[in-house]
């Protein structure tokens, strides 16, 4: 083990035998829970890469030159998938090493171009104005972690000793013992460190297999020194906010999206309850949840809704409560599946063109309006079910939206209030400069939106 991860390790130590009460989480001690995230954060559309695939030679610099890119389309925080090295691979090879078998959490893989890589891509980052969000796993590391020799008591084992897990089916993983205060001081310092590196924040894999004591104490303690870091849970479960993160995953909306294509929308109904549960602000947490219809473990939205049956699907996505994201190369309309293990490259022009350009539109239209980014939201009911129609407001800004998820093209009847009231049409990438009223009825093309701001 090399001295720098050594003097980590015993720094790790050090924090439990002089700080443990600064470290508890005690009836007083609430300085990790808050009710609203970082105001860099909320509401912002996230953009996640997958650094083998994304990249066009696999490493953290080859991100670099797609930066201006995506800062051209409004993205403004960038979440890298896990870039720690890789292990555990069993003795005979059976297992490939999975990324999130982490080998040491202090590290960059060496293969996508190390330490000095990552504080490229951190500073050109910075540059354009993005925020970087890391993957973190701090349930276990693999099995040839660089603590499983120094530290082996920070990982559980079974009654004959050997390493156990709770994710069974990732074979070359080993839990770390989350009641130890020597794990929870190193946990810590691993948060931290990555912090000092110019890291924002942090997405927790596997939240849900730790302790709530272990969280508050954990969140806690890096809100202390770093009150501006955003942390997430890849959970669901509102109670992770009261714990001290400021936001979680919502997979209803993927949820939703995917039955309500692969079932008759008429027979489902876009009222019922799967549906409000998906686009309303469920929980009442509003853009503390992040949205999305791609990510690291699903199937593409391309293969659930080819071009152009998900485009009504976008378009709800980037304009309803919560925090989008999109997955490494959603905006092209990129089709393979995702490959955590093994790397495909990826590039604009395996996707659809028609993708790009409605994504450029609605991203145009999303960053550009605070009340789409903030705002509350106004469902408006009608019998028209094939049509999500709702507003976003702020004080100064009130924004329509209607979204075919069909294809068909039903009218529409505005309420009265909505109806006599003169709004600018959203079309080319930018509202009329002439206001008009609707006359009462909308129309929307079959698998498309429209979008309005009210005239003042």
């Amino acid at each position: 083990m090399t001295a720098h991860r050594l003097m980590i390790l015993f720094t790790a130590i050090g924090l439990v035998s002089i700080g443990l009460v600064a470290c508890g989480t005690g009836p007083d001690d609430m300085a990790g829970n808050r009710t609203t995230a970082p105001e860099w954060f909320a509401g912002r559309v996230q953009y996640e890469v997958n650094v083998p695939e994304f990249s066009e030679d696999g490493t953290l610099d080859g991100v670099i030159p797609r930066l201006d890119g995506l800062d051209d389309l409004g993205l403004e925080v960038l979440v890298l998938g896990p870039i720690h090295p890789r292990g555990g691979v069993s003795p005979a090879d059976t297992f490939p090493a999975h990324p999130y078998s982490v080998t040491d959490h202090l590290a960059v893989a060496e293969d996508l171009g190390g330490m000095p890589a990552f504080a490229r891509l951190v500073g050109a980052a910075h540059a354009r104005g993005m925020r970087i969000v890391l993957d973190m796993v701090l349930n276990h590391g693999a099995i040839d972690h660089v603590a499983v020799v120094e530290h082996p008591e920070w990982f559980a084992r079974d009654e004959g000793g050997q390493l156990t897990r709770k994710v069974d089916d990732w074979r070359t993983i080993a839990d770390f013992v989350h009641q130890d205060p020597a794990v929870r001081a190193f946990h810590q310092q691993v948060l931290k460190t990555w912090l000092a590196r110019g890291v924002d924040g942090f997405r927790f894999l596997h939240a849900n297999l730790m302790s709530d004591d272990y969280w508050r104490e954990i969140l806690a303690g890096v809100r202390r020194s770093h009150p501006e870091a955003y942390l997430v849970a890849d959970v669901k479960n509102p109670k992770f906010l009261d714990l001290g993160f400021d936001g979680i995953y919502k997979p209803q909306f993927f949820e939703a999206s995917t039955f309500g294509i692969l079932d008759d929308m008429a027979q489902l109904g876009l009222r019922d309850d799967i549906w409000y549960g998906a686009v309303d602000t469920v929980y009442g947490i509003g853009h503390r949840g992040t949205i999305f219809l791609e990510d690291r473990f699903l199937v593409r939205a391309t293969e659930t809704f080819p071009w152009p049956r998900g485009k009504g699907y976008a378009a709800v996505l980037l304009t309803i409560p919560g925090t989008p994201k999109l997955y490494n190369g959603q905006e092209w309309g990129i089709s393979s599946q995702p490959r955590l293990t093994r790397a495909t490259r990826l590039a604009p022009g395996q996707g659809h063109e028609g993708w790009a350009a409605h994504y450029r539109d609605l991203l145009r239209l999303r960053t550009g309006s605070e009340a789409l980014r903030i705002g509350e939201a106004r469902w408006i009911e009608a019998e028209e079910r094939e049509l999500m129609v709702y507003t976003r407001e702020i004080p100064g800004e009130t924004i329509l939206v209607a979204a075919n998820l069909t294809d068909t093209g039903p009218e529409f009847t505005l309420p009265d209030d909505l109806a006599t009231a003169r709004w600018h049409e959203w079309e080319d990438g930018a509202f009329a400069g002439e206001a008009t009223d609707l006359e009462g009825k909308i129309r929307v093309e079959p698998c498309d939106y429209r979008a309005w701001r009210l005239a003042r």
